[in-house]
């Protein structure tokens, strides 16, 4: 179970971070 939620949560870091570099492009593009 342990194992289980470590990978779950560095998938959710991992999508969490292309989240904010898509929200920094889409901010960078508007400027």
């Amino acid at each position: 179970h342990t194992t289980v939620k470590m990978k779950i949560g560095k998938s959710e870091k991992l999508f969490n971070q292309q989240r904010l570099q898509n929200i920094t492009l889409h901010i960078s593009f508007r400027i």
